[in-house]
């Protein structure tokens, strides 16, 4: 079994938060989250929050997949994250590359959601509102084989926080500078 490669190659997910209501939950500093990037057709970049995961053998910093689910589990993230269209190399069963196109809609790996507020005023007439979005990720019922949520980390309440709030905190006062910058 080989990797598929979608036109969106770069997929993440956050296994450990799987179950979580916080619509922040999917984004990519949040601690848990895992990214997936196919090199070749035996080869798949897994960038892995090691305070929480687990991950291969213990000391190895390469990973062999010997579990046929796991390939196919890697594949359908390619699967649903495609827009457009999925690389197979020539060997690959088109059949299987068909069957998980019908059964794995592009573009499905996660729904947005949206709300707003309603505006209120401010001053000068003019209106004030906020607009949120989020994304909410499918869910697996299982994961790889090869991929296990440390077992002191299990036995915590499971929270979403970032995985470096000071970096996060020092962005978004930096977009704030910017904004403001731009709009005086």
């Amino acid at each position: 079994m080989v990797n598929t490669f979608s036109d969106h190659p770069v997929v993440h997910y956050n296994w450990y938060l799987k179950d979580s209501n916080d619509p922040g939950y999917t984004g990519i500093t949040k601690r848990g989250v895992q990214i997936f990037l196919p090199l070749s057709p035996s080869v798949t970049l897994a960038l892995i929050d090691k305070s929480v995961y687990k991950f291969g053998e213990k000391g190895s910093r390469c990973t062999e997949l010997h579990d046929k689910r796991d390939v196919e589990l890697l594949n359908s993230l390619q699967f649903r994250s495609r827009q457009d269209f999925i690389v197979f190399p020539l060997g690959m069963d088109a059949g299987y590359v068909q069957r998980c196109c019908t059964d794995l809609p592009a573009d499905s790996l996660g729904s947005v959601h949206a709300s707003r507020t309603d505006p209120v005023p401010i001053s000068d007439n003019k209106l004030s509102s906020y607009v949120i979005q989020w994304r909410r990720q499918v869910s697996y019922a299982n994961w790889l084989t090869v991929c296990r949520i440390k077992r002191r980390v299990s036995k915590r309440v499971v929270e979403c926080f970032d995985r470096s709030p000071e970096n996060v905190a020092a962005y978004q006062t930096a977009v704030r500078e910017l904004f403001d910058q731009t709009n005086s």
